[in-house]
Formats: C-alpha cells, sequence, structure tokens
C-alpha cells in the first residue's frame, strides 16, 4: 500500500519526474477491461477476436481468479494468450535521460 504515496511523494517533491509524468500517455481504464465484459472464459466471439486482433489496447486487464474447468482451447481467454509476442528489441522505444 505504499506505492501510491511513494508516487506522490515523486510527483511532489522531484521536478522531473513530476515532468515525465504529466508527459506520460493517459491510458483509459476502459479498453483494458473489455475482454473481461465479453466474458474470458466464454466461447470466443467476432467482437472478443477483432478486439484482440486490431489491438485496440494496448494491453488487457486480466483477473487473478483463474477458472480452470472453464479454460478450453475455445474461449477469449486461450485466443488471447495464444497471441505471439512481440519482439522485445522493435516494440521499445529509446528512453533518454533528456525526457
Amino acid at each position: 500500500m505504499w506505492l501510491p504515496y511513494l508516487f506522490a511523494e515523486l510527483i511532489r517533491t522531484d521536478a522531473r519526474f513530476r515532468r515525465i509524468w504529466a508527459e506520460t500517455p493517459k491510458i483509459s481504464a476502459d479498453l483494458p477491461h473489455a475482454l473481461q465484459h465479453m466474458g474470458m472464459f466464454k466461447p470466443l466471439s467476432d467482437a472478443a477476436r477483432n478486439h484482440i486482433d486490431s489491438k485496440k489496447s494496448p494491453l488487457y486487464k486480466l483477473r487473478w481468479k483463474f477458472k480452470q474447468g472453464l479454460y478450453t482451447e475455445a474461449t477469449t481467454l486461450h485466443y488471447l494468450l495464444s497471441q505471439p509476442l512481440p519482439d522485445a528489441a522493435t516494440s521499445l522505444t529509446d528512453v533518454s535521460d533528456d525526457v
């Protein structure tokens, strides 16, 4: 529980940190939760497949409660986890100290 306090303290006391955070693009929590609302353990729908394939969200919020008995190759979760991972060398941008 101390992490939010540490973050707030850095925003308050560190000008560079505050500037970097101000320039960081903000991402809504709606898109990362989309697959949860569609049903992670339901059969893969066209809407869920389209959401994943079109990369509408840069990440997806999963749940810690794993329903092993409901997980099959036909589920949305299986389809999501079956996607190839991006090449780390090409997906990261150079981070500069000049930020």
